[in-house]
């Protein structure tokens, strides 16, 4: 099955979260008849979700993979060139060109200096940490503990992130893990922070974590 050959590191391996949620974006989007041109796959890993949603979206035109840690470029260098040769392989339309698949080393935080990428993608996809600092059980890999905890920036930045660069007539989609059982409520979190510049909708569940869209309405 093509979407278990992904290379990633063996000190973390990626969830099915991420094999699932762009199956699920990719068939709500058809239903609504909403195709992307220009995709950002933020938080990104090896780059698993961003190349789930292509393998189904074939004419996208460029996808920008926003990743912190160093150690995921390999990986994304290896899985790229996967896709890239079941692209050439099977594609069916002479008149598609290979798509723009570019590893951003960057903090998300940092995506307000970007200037170009303001208000530039059509879709983003997202699959961050789920752990607040003092939550759950660190491990003793700061690789592991980046990604599964916001130690680098926080939550709100990440969702200011995701208002800064999406496009006026975009979406995000967000997997957000409930952690009602550490007291945080984080749909009110996420709702009090986009007030007034986005909306969002829950449309769908992935293996009991919210799989969310936001919108701007503004």
């Amino acid at each position: 099955m093509f979407t278990y050959r992904y290379s990633q590191p063996n000190e973390y391996h990626f969830s099915l979260d991420s094999i699932e949620a762009p199956l699920s974006i990719s068939n709500w989007n058809a239903k609504n008849g909403i195709e992307a041109a220009r995709v950002l796959d933020l938080c990104a890993g090896c780059g698993v979700m961003g190349f789930e949603y292509f393998y189904r979206n074939r004419r996208l035109q460029e996808i920008q993979f926003l990743e912190i840690q160093k150690d995921y470029l390999p990986h994304f260098n290896h899985n790229k060139k996967l896709v890239i040769e079941d692209f050439l392989r099977t594609k069916q339309f002479a008149q598609i060109s290979t798509p723009t698949f570019d590893f951003q080393n960057l903090n998300y935080k940092e995506i307000a200096q970007r200037t170009d990428w303001s208000g530039y993608f059509d879709l983003i996809l997202c699959n961050p940490p789920y752990f607040r600092p003092g939550q759950g059980k660190a491990s003793p890999s700061e690789f592991k503990n980046r990604c599964r905890f916001y130690i680098d920036a926080s939550f709100l930045q990440l969702l200011e992130a995701i208002l800064i660069s999406l496009h006026i007539k975009g979406s995000a989609f967000l997997l957000l893990r409930p952690l009602d059982n550490h007291g945080y409520d984080v749909h009110q979190e996420l709702s009090q922070f986009i007030a007034g510049r986005a909306s969002y909708e829950s449309i769908g569940n992935i293996r009991g974590t919210d799989l969310i869209r936001i919108f701007k309405t503004r």
